[in-house]
């Protein structure tokens, strides 16, 4: 006759960090304006965060991957523009 044993073993440890925030609250976009010139449409918008700092934006069309968007400069409200080609 086989007899199993099953041995566990109970790990335990703990530790303490600086606190921390998390912002679940998403950033405020305003300002959204599109413009046709030819076959391109300039998009430009301003986006801020009442907590966090922004470090980019992204768009995606109809599903596809997201593009990121460069701002135009790194001071709160940032704003950011971009071109869209169609064809």
């Amino acid at each position: 006759m086989l007899r199993r044993i099953l041995l566990t073993t109970r790990l335990t440890a703990s530790a303490d960090s600086e606190p921390f925030l998390i912002d679940n609250t998403p950033p405020e976009i305003t300002g959204l304006a599109g413009a046709v010139s030819g076959s391109k449409l300039d998009l430009r918008f301003h986006a801020k965060d009442a907590i966090s700092t922004l470090g980019k934006a992204e768009y995606s069309i109809n599903g596809s991957e997201w593009t990121v968007v460069e701002a135009d400069h790194r001071v709160s409200p940032i704003r950011w523009s971009t071109t869209i080609a169609c064809r």
